[in-house]
């Protein structure tokens, strides 16, 4: 399953539910997109989701790390 998101908001703070796999590719590139998209509006609050993720691997883990 490819990695999906859920964005939601709570007290003011950004909360993405993952779900699925955050491997190289696309999956990785959309959680990039979105944190970058997050940042260039100035949130600062974010709070990362990662019960529903089934796999990481070195790419995605690359991500998170850059990000």
């Amino acid at each position: 399953m490819d990695l999906q998101l859920q964005q939601r908001e709570k007290e003011g703070i950004q909360i993405l539910d993952l779900h699925g796999r955050l491997i190289e590719g696309a999956t990785e590139a959309r959680l990039r997109a979105v944190i970058i998209e997050l940042a260039e509006a100035r949130t600062v609050n974010v709070i990362l989701n990662f019960a529903g993720v089934t796999e990481i691997d070195t790419d995605g883990l690359g991500a998170l790390v850059f990000l």
